[in-house]
């Protein structure tokens, strides 16, 4: 019962970051709207934003969900510098991947704007290339993002990962209220890398306090890594089917009138509350706390 109640009050926790960060997230929205309503701007800043982000879902849902239990299990049958070792090779291992998918994203911009949003063209085409362009190195920042919130979490420490996306949310507003009267959409674009840079630093920290000091080494024989890859590919096989359908979402607002992109993103946003509030908050929880007992063959505990 102690787990449960732990587990409850991290879920309290969670929950509560949760609201906040809706609510700044909400006032991002607004704030998006404002200065940007439903035009050209805003549909090429959301469709460039998909396309890295598209990428994001596919590989940031998928590694998290395989490293935890691997992780959880070197931490709990060998030992806390082994376990640290894996999440230094991983992060290291994913962050090539991810730089390698964002010079290649920059470089053939054009090419995926083209397909992702084939009803653009003109002077909206060319913009949402330059910023997709300005866009892409976001998916190494957001991938460490979550990474670090995976260790966190792992080691039932739950209320910064919960809270870092309120900073993406804080340095957007800040980009949107202070820099885009200056310079524009493009302005907002690199904010956005900034802020989700700020997502991923926050979290550092709290590592380091855990003991956490990353080696930057790559060790692709280790076999908690291979493991890892094997449970990853079902999972980004189904995470990819998923996001196709986002993307024919896309695919088919882009070629409807300006502004159905970004109306679109705004139901979407607040469609997606009452997951993100409550069914996400548990799964966080409860999902470190099912692999530590299965690290354990503690099956009594894990039906309980």
């Amino acid at each position: 019962m102690s787990t449960l109640r732990k587990a409850a009050n991290a879920t309290s926790i969670i929950m509560l970051a949760t609201v906040f960060t809706k609510i700044t997230g909400f006032l991002r929205e607004t704030m998006m709207a404002s200065r940007f309503g439903t035009g050209m701007s805003a549909d090429s800043y959301f469709m460039a934003n998909i396309i890295p982000m598209m990428m994001f879902t596919i590989l940031a849902t998928t590694l998290g969900t395989a490293f935890i239990p691997i992780f959880t299990d070197v931490l709990m049958n060998q030992s806390k510098e082994k376990a640290f070792d894996l999440a230094s090779n991983v992060i290291n291992t994913i962050l090539i991947i991810a730089v390698i998918i964002a010079v290649v994203g920059v470089i053939f911009a054009p090419q995926i704007v083209s397909l992702i949003a084939s009803g653009f063209d003109g002077e909206k085409l060319a913009l949402t290339v330059q910023l997709t362009r300005l866009m892409f190195p976001l998916i190494v920042f957001i991938i460490s993002a979550n990474l670090f919130a995976a260790m966190l979490q792992s080691l039932n420490e739950f209320g910064v990962p919960a809270i870092a996306p309120l900073f993406f949310n804080v340095v957007i507003m800040a980009v949107l209220a202070f820099f885009v009267q200056t310079f524009g959409v493009q302005g907002l674009a690199m904010g956005t890398v900034v802020a989700a840079l700020f997502q991923a630093g926050v979290q550092y920290p709290v590592l380091w306090r855990k003991g956490y000091r990353h080696r930057f080494y790559i060790n692709l024989k280790d076999p908690a890594l291979q493991k890892m890859a094997v449970l990853t590919l079902p999972m980004l096989l189904g995470s990819t089917l998923q996001q196709a359908t986002v993307t024919v979402d896309r695919i088919m607002a882009s070629k409807q009138i300006d502004g159905s992109i970004s109306a679109l993103n705004y139901a979407n946003k607040v469609n997606t509350l009452a997951l993100g509030l409550f069914g996400a908050s548990i799964v966080l929880v409860i999902f470190p706390y099912l692999s530590k007992f299965a690290a354990q063959d503690d099956m009594d505990r894990i039906k309980r």
